[in-house]
């Protein structure tokens, strides 16, 4: 257990370190963060977070959170779209740190001993499906945070301030339906029925509420966040052809930093 403790710690540090290093870097490891960055610059220019989506040449496609916190960052690391880039990696590296405590969390709550706990988080950090996502800027890993962090609460008994989280998660990334799926589907099969429709219908007047009032703010939000992106939850293949290529790239681009980190 100490050895692959060891191993997987050295790894570890590795990919932290790299990421660390590049949270000012000009170029970015990834498709989507430079536009992200520059939504969010626009943003601090005062053009609409969510331009029409008919005459701009891209559309914001995520949900708000991420990108208005990133815009409320930025200017601690400067000016410009470098600075959005800066300041939205930042969010990003914060989210994934606050990952690993929780699924250290988790795995104690559940009895798995330290060094098993430990083991689970240096596994995810060392996975290949988490690179680059445990730095560059997107809103995957702080919408994954949001679940986290709603599964520990709802296991503390807290089954409605839980359900913040969620919501959360989902104005994070409007695919983020995990936790309240799992959250529901447990206290249903627990036997408590009135609790799990209690808690389904308070996360859907929260998030039908917010979503009202974002396209009330951005006229263009429904357009933006699901017309432009709804081709792609319509094909129930698109997610495994997804996922297989992108484990497939980023354990590639693992190979090739460790290789060059090496060499």
């Amino acid at each position: 257990m100490a050895t692959i403790v060891t191993i997987l710690l050295g790894f570890a540090a590795f990919f932290v370190a790299g990421w660390l290093c590049r949270v000012n870097a000009r170029w970015v490891w990834d498709y989507g963060p430079d536009w992200n960055a520059i939504i969010v610059h626009r943003y601090r220019m005062n053009e609409p977070l969510y331009p029409d989506p008919f005459k701009s040449l891209t559309s914001t496609v995520y949900a708000p959170l991420v990108l208005l916190l990133a815009g409320l960052i930025a200017p601690l690391f400067g000016h410009g779209t470098l600075a959005a880039l800066a300041a939205g990696r930042s969010i990003v590296l914060l989210s994934t740190f606050a990952v690993c405590v929780m699924i250290f969390t988790l795995a104690r709550r559940f009895g798995a001993s330290r060094a098993a706990s430990l083991i689970a988080v240096l596994a995810f950090l060392c996975s290949g499906l988490l690179q680059p996502w445990g730095f560059e800027f997107r809103v995957d890993m702080p919408a994954l945070a949001f679940e986290l962090a709603a599964l520990l609460v709802f296991q503390a008994g807290y089954g409605f301030a839980a359900v913040v989280f969620c919501v959360l998660a989902f104005f994070s990334k409007q695919s983020s339906v995990a936790a309240i799926g799992a959250i529901t589907l447990f206290s249903w099969l627990e036997g408590r029925r009135g609790r799990a429709v209690a808690l389904a219908a308070t996360w859907l007047a929260g998030v039908g509420l917010l979503t009202m009032l974002a396209q009330w703010v951005w006229p263009f939000y429904l357009a933006n966040t699901v017309e432009a992106v709804s081709a792609g939850y319509l094909d129930p293949l698109a997610a495994p052809e997804f996922l297989w290529t992108m484990i497939l790239c980023n354990v590639v681009s693992c190979l090739a930093n460790i290789y060059r980190g090496t060499s």
